[in-house]
């Protein structure tokens, strides 16, 4: 319940830094824009919709950039929480088991 309790805490600090950090970040826009395909599967008569397809190709260059793009922007908005450290270093001890 205490770790619980931290990450809501964690989550409500952050909240008015990922708004801010949501425009720009050094390595361009946050959240980076994210193509969309028309791609459509029909199972047992269904028609589904799958348009980020393209994502599932973790080893194109596209895919690659987009990934790298999203983890800039995760780290600009993480890295800006105030008293991350204390937080990070509290929520090791929760985990710590022996």
């Amino acid at each position: 319940m205490t770790l619980l309790l931290l990450i809501l805490l964690l989550a409500f600090a952050a909240m008015p830094v990922i708004t801010s950090a949501q425009q720009t970040t050094p390595q361009g826009k946050c959240p980076p824009p994210t193509r969309q395909d028309d791609v459509v599967d029909t199972l047992h008569g269904v028609q589904i919709p799958d348009p980020y397809r393209w994502l599932e190709d973790q080893d194109s260059a596209e895919t690659r950039a987009w990934i790298e793009a999203q983890d800039a922007c995760t780290a600009a908005v993480l890295h800006a929480v105030p008293g991350r450290a204390k937080i990070s270093a509290r929520l090791s001890e929760l985990m710590k088991v022996d």
